[in-house]
């Protein structure tokens, strides 16, 4: 059973703006593309960036400013002066996750239904969807608790792209759907970084009626900066 949580949403707002206005780096993107160009033009101008690596998960504290890869390139980071992590790519294994689900029809009501489940028994949580046709609103389900919902989004074409960001190295939890937010919420995602598609093992959310398709998350700018230090 899940249960609303209602009180600070005001509160829950003013926090959101401030996290995505100061803790999102404006576009990892551009910063990714223009690592790689560093590293195509290396052999002629000089050695590749340098990177620290870290097997499992990152520290939650960054070391300092630079490059970090973390396991097999599941994700690149770049340490920031203050201690935080800014992502430059993001593969599911480090919980970027993006889906192609048909959500139109698939939510007609107030009910929710589980889009992808991250986390253990302990610790957990499911994102959610809701809301008539044509249209869907997405709620984070924390271990039974469900946050406020987020912005309606408008549904189009036979299928839409969701794209979930709930990387233990971040305190917050981010979807976009087609390229735009959906949701975005303050609190870290569990550590555990176990997910289901489609469905809530641990019985809060109703699955949803389409099981939607993993589209990949490559870190193609790790692979060519490691591939250089080779």
């Amino acid at each position: 059973m899940v249960v609303l949580a209602v009180a600070g949403l005001a509160t829950t707002a003013a926090v959101t703006w401030s996290f995505q206005r100061f803790v999102i780096p404006p576009d990892p993107a551009a910063r990714a593309a223009g690592l790689r160009t560093q590293v195509a033009v290396a052999d002629v101008l000089g050695s590749p960036p340098a990177f620290r690596r870290f097997d499992r998960a990152l520290p939650a504290k960054a070391p300092g400013t630079g490059l970090t890869v973390l396991g097999d390139c599941d994700g690149l980071y770049e340490g920031q002066t203050d201690g935080s992590w800014a992502p430059l790519e993001v593969s599911a294994a480090a919980g970027h996750h993006r889906l192609r689900v048909r959500l139109d029809g698939a939510a007609r009501s107030d009910e929710l239904l589980a889009v992808l489940s991250v986390g253990d028994e302990a610790d957990h949580l499911v994102v959610a969807v809701s809301g008539p046709a044509r249209s869907a609103r997405f709620t984070i389900v924390r271990n039974g608790v469900a946050g406020p919902a987020g912005s309606t989004v408008d549904l189009s074409g036979s299928g839409q792209v969701v794209d979930v960001s709930v990387d233990p190295a971040f305190a917050w939890v981010r979807l976009t759907v087609d390229g735009r937010e959906a949701r975005f919420e303050p609190g870290g995602p569990p550590k555990d970084r176990t997910a289901t598609v489609g469905r809530d093992p641990f019985g809060d959310v109703a699955p949803l009626p389409a099981t939607p398709r993993v589209e990949p998350t490559p870190t193609p700018t790790c692979d060519d900066l490691v591939a250089a230090h080779r």
